[in-house]
């Protein structure tokens, strides 16, 4: 069980943790993705319902994991390749690398991640409470959004981060960080809304090219941090060590804003709580199985702490060595 919710369907096979009582739930699930293909569903214990990767954004644009599926990511017909080359493609050049599971501008930047050991650094509690720059062996930080507002971050050399829309570009801390780092910097391509070509360009401008995009059909309503991880994963790296990555964010401390954070948007819709603890249980159930046929290990820095909504997954699945946990809870 992770996060109180049960796998029922495995690869289309129900398991034995399937009971009489889910059957109703499960067959009024099943009717909803109205003929899909459905692969695996997982139990909500708390809620009494059923969920999985294939309510895509079309079926549920209020609880999606992913925009599509993977056959139909790349035609998708608002979330694909078409849309993402007129909103990103235009400022930042057409060639790209394109998989049912991602779209990547083209850059010699991001092709150094391959088995390197990454550092995820995300704006959750854990970033503060942990001591994740003492980790050894880290060959590169990636970040997010206002990290630049963070006196840790810094002291550190950040080599990639994502930039949302609300990250003012032309903030002199953050264009003295990116610039004095050689940071490179990235715009999902599912992000809204989208930066008027003249300011992207300006930024590709000034930072001689380190820009680019990364389109990926995981999104969910976890944020940005959370997609650090699927981005590090395809780009090829070995290791995957994240703080800052802990879930629902509210009435928690924010690492880069401080109390000065509005939430808005995900966080704040009816019953938020519950929808981030499913989207981490189908987050983890996709990526693990691409991990696993990568060599790909995780490393949840926040996994002491409570309100981390990874804690129940990693505990069982890839747990802090003592080694970790004596370097990071001090």
């Amino acid at each position: 069980m992770w996060n109180q919710c049960i796998k029922i369907l495995e690869n289309g096979e129900k398991l034995p943790s399937f009971k009489d009582e889910y059957a109703v739930c499960f067959h009024n699930y099943i009717l909803s993705l109205a003929g899909q293909s459905v692969q695996n569903v997982w139990y909500d214990s708390v809620e009494k319902i059923c969920f999985s990767e294939d309510t895509t954004f079309h079926i549920n644009p209020s609880d999606f994991a992913f925009f599509s599926t993977s056959e139909n990511f790349i035609n998708d017909r608002t979330w694909g390749d078409f849309r993402l080359q007129s909103t990103l493609g235009i400022p930042l050049g057409l060639e790209r690398k394109i998989t049912s599971e991602y779209i990547i501008s083209a850059s010699p930047h991001l092709e150094k991640y391959i088995n390197k050991n990454i550092m995820l650094v995300g704006a959750g509690p854990s970033t503060v409470e942990t001591c994740w720059e003492n980790v050894e062996g880290i060959d590169h930080i990636w970040t997010c959004n206002n990290f630049f507002l963070n006196r840790k971050m810094l002291d550190q050399k950040v080599d990639l981060a994502f930039v949302g829309p609300e990250v003012d570009i032309t903030n002199p801390v953050f264009l003295e960080k990116i610039l004095q780092d050689k940071t490179f910097c990235v715009f999902e391509g599912g992000v809204t809304p989208y930066r008027p070509h003249k300011d992207i360009q300006e930024l590709y401008e000034k930072t001689d090219g380190r820009v680019g995009y990364i389109h990926l059909r995981f999104f969910s309503k976890l944020g940005a941090g959370a997609r650090l991880i699927p981005a590090a994963l395809f780009l090829g790296a070995k290791n995957i060590y994240f703080a800052g990555i802990d879930g629902h964010p509210v009435n928690h401390l924010h690492a880069f804003e401080g109390e000065n954070k509005a939430h808005h948007g995900a966080p704040l819709v009816n019953n938020s709580y519950n929808i981030y603890r499913r989207q981490f249980v189908l987050m983890w159930d996709y990526l693990l199985k691409l991990g696993n046929s990568r060599g790909v290990s995780f490393h949840n820095l926040g996994e002491k702490f409570e309100h981390n909504q990874s804690r129940d997954i990693s505990l069982e699945r890839f747990p802090l060595s003592d080694t970790l946990k004596s370097i990071v809870y001090k």
